[in-house]
């Protein structure tokens, strides 16, 4: 599930117009307040995305192995 996350948000940060972080900094903040308030919110949809493939993810798997595993009574 990690991977599918990690591409959703290289994606989403990827994506972000750089001209929009350097007219913040041209503004005075410096590289985590550009970070928090400026990259954050424009990635956030990517982000969000990556979430929820991640977590469709690790629910699959969870529902898989509770299928294989799960559920044996004495054994589980």
């Amino acid at each position: 599930a990690h991977p599918l996350m990690v591409r959703a948000a290289r994606s989403a940060f990827e994506a972000i117009d750089s001209r929009q972080l350097l007219a913040a900094a041209s503004l005075g903040h410096g590289p985590g307040s550009i970070f928090i308030r400026v990259a954050l919110p424009l990635a956030r949809r990517g982000l969000a995305a990556g979430a929820v493939l991640a977590f469709a993810r690790a629910l699959g798997e969870f529902g898989a192995t509770l299928m294989l595993a799960g559920n044996i009574p004495g054994r589980t």
